[in-house]
């Protein structure tokens, strides 16, 4: 969402605010489109992505927006990247996957490696397609270098925080990715890396944008 705002005064001061959330679905309905309360809560949960797991349900953050239940979290020792599968307790069906923005060092220098480069490590691209070298290292490094990819198939397919219905089926009804700064564009390309993962069994609505 990129939302201006004109002061006014003669020289008008324009206030933008982007953020970055992509919408997958495991069912075959494409029609739940984010309110503006579901947005402030994804906003929320890429804030509690800085936290550690530990500190996450005590954050009075978390109590004021109504909660969530942290299931995993990641950070990839290379490029120092984070990331954390929550479980909504407004939904419990609707699982969150928020990528933590800069918080060291080494992410900045990810920030800052903007190189294009091809898109190796991204399944399912058109052919010549180029991403930034060093969010694609991240991106990479969390879904498949320390198993966020693995722990979140786990969650959806039952091997965590009740997956599995009562009658066998999976209660996971919706997945999103939400992320701030370093992470908006880590939540991007590892939702590419879901999209294209038979494990999550995920339809992709189109980006919101």
């Amino acid at each position: 969402y990129l939302l201006p705002q004109l002061s006014p005064s003669p020289v008008p001061i324009i206030t933008i605010l982007v953020i970055i959330i992509i919408n997958l679905q495991t069912t075959e309905s494409l029609n739940n489109t984010p309110t503006i309360h579901d947005l402030k809560r994804l906003v929320t949960a890429s804030s509690l992505s800085y936290l550690p797991l530990s500190s996450i349900p005590s954050s009075p953050y978390n109590k004021q927006i109504g909660g969530y239940t942290p299931v995993h979290q990641v950070i990839d020792p290379t490029t120092e990247s984070g990331a954390t599968i929550f479980r909504d307790v407004d939904d419990s069906n609707a699982i969150i996957v928020a990528c933590r923005g800069s918080a060291t060092p080494r992410n900045f220098a990810t920030n800052l490696d903007f190189e294009l480069v091809p898109a190796t490590f991204l399944p399912d691209l058109p052919k010549g397609s180029k991403v930034h070298k060093g969010f694609q290292r991240a991106a990479y490094g969390l879904w498949n270098d320390v198993g966020l990819g693995d722990k979140l198939a786990s969650v959806i397919n039952g091997d965590a925080a009740g997956g599995i219905g009562r009658g066998g089926e999976r209660s996971v009804s919706s997945v999103r990715f939400t992320g701030h700064s370093l992470g908006g564009a880590t939540a991007l390309l590892c939702a590419a890396y879901y999209a294209s993962d038979a494990r999550g069994g995920g339809e992709v609505t189109p980006p919101l944008s």
